[in-house]
């Protein structure tokens, strides 16, 4: 409405039987690694970059911060195609 962009990350969220803990296999997703250009990202989509719908970069045009991050668009690829892949590579345990 305003002219502007803005960032959305989608989660999906699902309740486990029994409690996780945390040690190298599960903690993956609990901790930050930097990519190889040095921006930091979620350890989750270092070991899974498929799951990333663009590429992750620093990005001043928010808040005028160097040290921001964005998830720039893969300019030729359809974000509706990469959604759907990304989800359809879920494991879901539905009852």
């Amino acid at each position: 409405m305003a002219g502007t962009t803005a960032t959305t990350d989608i989660l999906f969220l699902q309740k486990r039987e029994q409690e996780i803990v945390p040690d190298k296999q599960a903690i993956n997703w609990l901790s930050v690694e930097e990519d190889e250009n040095g921006v930091p990202i979620n350890s989750y989509f270092i070991d899974h970059p498929e799951m990333m719908l663009g590429t992750m970069t620093f990005d001043a045009s928010m808040y005028a911060n160097e040290t921001s991050t964005s998830c720039m668009p893969f300019e030729d690829q359809s974000l509706d195609d990469l959604l759907k892949n990304a989800v359809g590579k879920l494991r879901c345990s539905l009852s």
